[in-house]
């Protein structure tokens, strides 16, 4: 008898979730909440599913829809959006810019192709024969062989469009109230964390517009957060030695301060040129000072002595007289080189913040002086000759906790 009793209380449980479901199942909003809370109290997510898939036969039997022309008519309900886009006829190009601004946007999305927007009909033959689908667009339909549309549509994307596959779309012909629509889904799944471009453009989706993206913006689609073009700095590979004694230099000079905040040290590099450029100058960039630099030979150097920068923030290591002629004059050489490619200066200016001295940074403070720093220091650094025998190009990068790291995109032997 209490098994009898608590399946009654169970059919009639479910009966009632069906009715509240039915009551909003045509809007996905509130239909989302009812799942949310439903969940809230511990009702199987399978159950919920079921009773939403039942209250939707319903629903489209009530209406006398197929399937098909129940999916279209409460996917356009909204209109075009992010991700829904709706256009009249077949167009490669058109439908390669949605694809693109789709992936670049990490939305994903559909394209219905084969119906039109009821404000931009002026035939009024076609008013008054065309179905109106969601009170907002006339069917068409597609009379063109979508095999061969959907064929052409894969050459064209192998061609010119860059990021993705076209088996990474999916596509469908929905036949709806007597018509075919053509339908090119992009899985959300298959846009996120990829930038995709079409014919050298990269595209974003404001709204219902495909817009093409900055170069900033993609950047930072394909790098990381930046507020700047990243910088690249051409940089000369310390003899493992060398490097060996800066460290253990910064080393002995870590334990003089206790308030690791306020000062920094760098991992031991020398560079010979910085400069910031688009994402777009990357290949050019390296491709020029190669070739300036591949036959130019190994480099024989000489230190001097420890110094402080004119704000005293920092120390330096400096080269002898002669060495810092020879490294000057190759920089002159490598700025000339490259002067109609990218910037010298953060945020596009033309000069750098700061004057090319050829120097090893040992160490920076962000508020004191290093005057009394400097006066401890004992290393066999000073004085010391040492030769360059490969360059590193690196790449500025922006991690994921908004740290700068520095990543090597390319190695030149002199």
């Amino acid at each position: 008898m209490k098994e009898q009793t608590d399946f009654k209380e169970a059919k009639n449980f479910r009966a009632k979730i069906l009715k509240a479901v039915e009551d909003v199942v045509e809007d996905e909003a509130k239909l989302q909440m009812l799942r949310e809370e439903y969940l809230d109290l511990g009702i199987d997510e399978l159950i919920i599913g079921e009773i939403i898939t039942k209250a939707k036969r319903r629903s489209l039997r009530k209406l006398g829809l197929s399937p098909e022309e129940y999916s279209l008519e409460s996917r356009l309900t909204a209109g075009e959006t992010k991700n829904v886009e709706v256009k009249k006829s077949f167009n490669c190009e058109d439908i390669s810019k949605t694809i693109s601004a789709f992936c670049n946007s990490g939305l994903g999305g559909s394209i219905y192709i084969g119906l039109i927007e009821k404000d931009k009909v002026e035939d009024v033959k076609l008013k008054d024969s065309a179905k109106l689908v969601s009170n907002q667009y006339y069917l068409l339909g597609m009379d063109t062989d979508i095999d061969r549309c959907r064929c052409n549509l894969g050459a064209h994307l192998d061609r010119f469009i860059d990021g993705l596959n076209a088996n990474d779309l999916r596509y469908f012909v929905l036949r709806v109230y007597g018509k075919q629509v053509f339908k090119i889904t992009v899985l959300k799944e298959h846009a996120i964390n990829r930038l995709v471009f079409y014919q050298g453009a990269a595209f974003k989706r404001i709204d219902n517009q495909n817009i093409p993206m900055t170069h900033r913006e993609v950047y930072e689609r394909a790098i990381g957060r930046v507020n700047h073009e990243p910088a690249f700095s051409v940089n000369f590979i310390i003899e493992s030695e060398m490097s060996k004694l800066i460290l253990e230099l910064q080393g002995g000079l870590r334990k003089l301060h206790s308030n690791e905040d306020d000062y920094y040290f760098p991992d031991p590099h020398f560079a010979l040129l910085t400069k910031f450029l688009d994402w777009k100058d990357e290949r050019n960039f390296i491709k020029v000072v190669d070739e300036k630099l591949s036959d130019y030979g190994a480099i024989k150097l000489r230190t001097s002595t420890f110094a402080l920068s004119d704000n005293g923030k920092y120390i330096f290591l400096n080269l002898d007289k002669e060495s810092a002629r020879k490294v000057n004059h190759l920089h002159k050489k490598i700025v000339k080189t490259t002067s109609n490619i990218g910037w010298l200066g953060w945020d596009r200016s033309a000069e750098p913040k700061y004057k090319y001295v050829p120097h090893f940074s040992i160490m920076k403070s962000s508020k004191d002086s290093l005057a009394g720093t400097l006066g401890r220091i004992d290393s066999k650094l000073a004085d010391r000759a040492f030769v360059i025998k490969k360059i590193q190009i690196v790449r500025e990068k922006i991690e994921d906790d908004d740290n700068i790291s520095f990543v090597p995109v390319k190695e030149i032997t002199l």
